[in-house]
């Protein structure tokens, strides 16, 4: 086992370096993951690109990153073993799956099957978010007209879940093309190709001036509630 690993290291806004760091030891109920792969949230890049959130630079290594998966190697926890192959999802303050190893506490990892697909897989804690989130609503949206502002993972995952509870119409509002044309095929009826006021008139005019009964912000930025 090394005494050292390579792990990204936000130096400063919008500054991200590779560095060579000591491996965390593990406290009682932590297991030790070397990294598989690692995927970028819209979250990560909020608080990289503008300080949101984030502690103090330099951040801790693999900062802020909290979509992993990886083999454990060391285990101080009674139900994760040494040699299994987990989801990481760790709590985003503490979070360090930019790097090649990474201490998580046992409740934050999730034992996967042999036959996972590792180019999928690390979306599941965001299909997750989005599922648990749905449960809030109504167990039928039949005959509901709905806005998912933002196409990224979220609103799509978003898309394909109102769709599946019977929303009548799904309007996503996405300034990026390749977006709005990945939304058309989770499930998107009408994709709007503008935003702020001008997506609303657009909305109240494609439904008869009653708009939307739902609207799911998906963006993660405060500027899409105004």
């Amino acid at each position: 086992m090394p005494s050292t690993m390579r792990a990204a290291v936000a130096a400063d806004l919008g500054i991200i370096r590779c560095e060579e760091v000591r491996i965390p030891t593990i406290a009682e109920n932590e297991v030790l993951v070397r990294t598989i792969a690692a995927s970028i949230c819209g979250s990560d890049l909020h608080m990289l690109d503008t300080g949101w959130a984030m502690h103090a630079f330099p951040a801790m290594a693999g900062h802020p990153g909290h979509e992993a998966v990886g083999e454990v190697v060391q285990s101080r926890s009674t139900r994760i073993a040494e040699g299994d192959v987990v989801l990481t999802t760790p709590h985003i303050w503490n979070s360090r799956c930019f790097a090649e190893y990474q201490a998580v506490d046992d409740a934050h990892v999730l034992k996967l099957s042999s036959d996972f697909d590792v180019d999928t897989i690390t979306l599941a804690q965001q299909l997750g978010t989005v599922i648990y989130a749905a449960k809030r609503l109504p167990a039928t949206l039949e005959g509901q007209s709905c806005v998912v502002i933002g196409q990224g993972s979220a609103g799509l995952f978003w898309d394909f879940q109102l769709k599946s509870l019977g929303a009548e119409k799904i309007f996503s509002v996405e300034p990026l093309s390749w977006r709005r044309e990945l939304g058309l095929s989770y499930g998107v009826d009408h994709a709007i190709d503008i935003t702020g006021a001008e997506a609303v008139n657009a909305v109240n005019d494609m439904t008869g001036g009653i708009g939307a009964d739902l609207v799911v912000e998906a963006v993660g930025s405060t500027e899409t509630f105004s």
